[in-house]
């Protein structure tokens, strides 16, 4: 019940976050960008933040460049709303798997320890994914060798 009420009181603030608020491009540059976030609480993740918990909206233009994993900061729920996307996932052991994450009524757990990237996205198409950030619990890891340095910088350097 929590979250439909959550939910429903986000939908009417998407418009704005996404005609208005300029997005915060995570990674791969204006040039270049794999996916867009949109705050939707406020400017900065710790702003009007619920128990440190916050929501996001992700708009996913293409796939991470091969060997380029990532785990969370904490606890997270997703719903992908449109479109959807092919995600490779990273066993404790180091092997991979692939599996398609579609569009549902009802959010995904990813915990800190998952880590994953986006392998491609669904038919072509945009994908827009509705995050429940949960408070930071570690730090933020990254797995794989094809990250550019610039981005490891950032993630060693960051709180």
């Amino acid at each position: 019940m929590t979250f439909l009420i959550i939910l429903l009181l986000v939908i009417g603030h998407l418009w704005y976050c996404i005609k208005i608020r300029n997005p915060f491009i995570q990674y791969g540059g204006e040039n270049d960008p794999i996916f867009y976030s949109y705050r939707i609480l406020g400017p900065f993740p710790e702003m009007f933040a619920f128990g440190g918990w916050t929501i996001i909206l992700h708009k996913v233009v293409k796939g991470d460049p091969p060997d380029c994993f990532h785990g969370h900061e904490g606890n997270n729920y997703r719903i992908v709303f449109k479109g959807g996307y092919v995600e490779e996932v990273m066993r404790p052991d180091g092997t991979t798997y692939r599996r398609s994450i579609m569009p549902a009524i009802w959010p995904r757990k990813i915990t800190f320890d998952y880590a994953h990237r986006f392998h491609s996205l669904a038919n072509g198409k945009v994908s827009w994914t509705l995050w429940l950030k949960g408070p930071k619990t570690h730090k933020l890891k990254l797995y794989g060798t094809g990250w550019p340095d610039h981005v490891i910088e950032r993630v060693n350097n960051a709180k």
